[in-house]
């Protein structure tokens, strides 16, 4: 990714900016325009890779659309529209991933209602859907969307109030926000797989209790610390389990559960280095019984990259979850074992909006949940990636 780039979804993760431009006298005139992300590739897995990415096969991505229309000086709205190949040969999954209706109070405050990326760390709202922002072809296994069976609720239908003020020679990011909770749900694939994952609640939460979180950043300009930004996060919310959610021996599983994190992340972007990590601390507990012990939990990776020049920009992650399995957030949940990920590879961009990548990575998951058998296996994958 280019300094440019980078500085751009650095925008975006404030909550400020968003990631196109606004529409201009002539799209008034002539129709409202569209922006957007799309992508294509090629991959292969090995034996203990998930059913989907084992064989060696092509691929088209995600198809994502974006609507930034001009409403006036204080009213804002953004809808990003994911068209996804789905779970099977021919099936199209269409799923609005943000419906934001904002307004702006000032130079330091703006406020949304709706659908939105929770203001959790730093990837999740810097780099969204469009697969050509970010460096990787893969984001970080624990922190990926919940219908690609990621486990933390990356997601928020809610209120959300964002913004930023100078202080001293650099910049203080703010975000807090209510909403519904997720759940614990079950999803029979396409290829015969049973998979367990978080989803959120759009239309109405399971219970009275809502989600609530918040961030604090601090970005550095001038000096030595130039391009520096450091971050703290936090969230709770009570986590109903579905009906037809399994535990390990496969017998029903019902509850809800307290589920908190608290963490922070570190980014760097500057002198032709990238480099983000994040952290993330868990306390969860059944919600059910009085005096439940919380069991405790740990995530985080390191990503990082050099650009050589305008163009090509070699990377490295290492990845680590450790989840507790006496913790049923985490023990109901596919991908919800501890793991360890590393992730080697190069993105090379041929212009300002199109890029290619070549990615390895080596998993090896030592917890066995549903529908996971656990062990090690490798991948490479390729990705051909534009925005428009």
């Amino acid at each position: 990714m280019t300094k440019k780039n980078m500085k751009l979804v650095a925008g975006m993760a404030l909550g400020a900016a968003l990631v196109l431009p606004g529409t201009s006298a002539k799209a008034d005139q002539d129709g409202q325009l569209m922006h957007g992300f799309a992508d294509a590739g090629w991959g292969m897995g090995g034996a203990n890779a998930p059913a989907r990415k084992r064989q060696r096969s092509f691929f088209v991505g995600s198809l994502d659309l974006y609507i930034n229309p001009d409403l006036g000086q204080n009213v804002k709205f953004l809808s990003e529209v994911n068209i996804d190949p789905g779970t099977s040969d021919g099936a199209v999954a269409v799923d609005t991933e943000r419906l934001q209706v904002g307004y702006v109070f000032n130079n330091h405050l703006t406020g949304w209602v709706g659908r939105f990326h929770t203001p959790i760390g730093f990837w999740n709202t810097a780099y969204h859907h469009g697969a050509q922002l970010q460096t990787s072809v893969y984001k970080p296994k624990f922190i990926d969307f919940e219908d690609k069976y990621g486990v933390l609720p990356v997601h928020t239908v809610g209120l959300w109030l964002t913004g930023s003020t100078a202080v001293g020679s650099g910049k203080v990011g703010y975000d807090f926000y209510i909403g519904n909770g997720s759940h614990i749900t079950s999803d029979t694939t396409a290829w015969g797989s049973t998979f367990q994952t978080t989803e959120m609640n759009i239309i109405s939460d399971d219970n009275d209790n809502m989600a609530v979180g918040g961030k604090l950043s601090y970005s550095f300009t001038g000096g030595s610390l130039d391009g520096l930004v450091v971050g703290a996060h936090y969230l709770q919310e009570q986590v109903p389990v579905d009906s037809g959610a399994t535990d390990h021996s496969g017998t029903a599983a019902t509850g809800t559960i307290d589920f908190q994190t608290i963490g922070g992340y570190v980014v760097y972007d500057a002198n032709n280095v990238e480099f983000i990590s994040e952290f993330y601390q868990f306390s969860n507990k059944d919600a059910l019984t009085t005096g439940a012990t919380a069991q405790k939990s740990h995530a985080y990776f390191a990503q990082l990259g050099y650009m050589f020049g305008e163009s090509l920009i070699p990377f490295a992650r290492y990845e680590k979850a450790a989840f507790n399995q006496a913790d049923p957030y985490f023990a109901l949940q596919t991908n919800g074992g501890s793991y360890t990920r590393q992730a080697v590879g190069f993105r090379y961009n041929l212009s300002e909006k199109t890029c290619v990548k070549v990615e390895g990575l080596h998993t090896d998951v030592t917890d066995v949940n549903p529908g996971n058998t656990g062990g090690a296996y490798d991948e490479i994958r390729t990705q051909y990636a534009i925005r428009f």
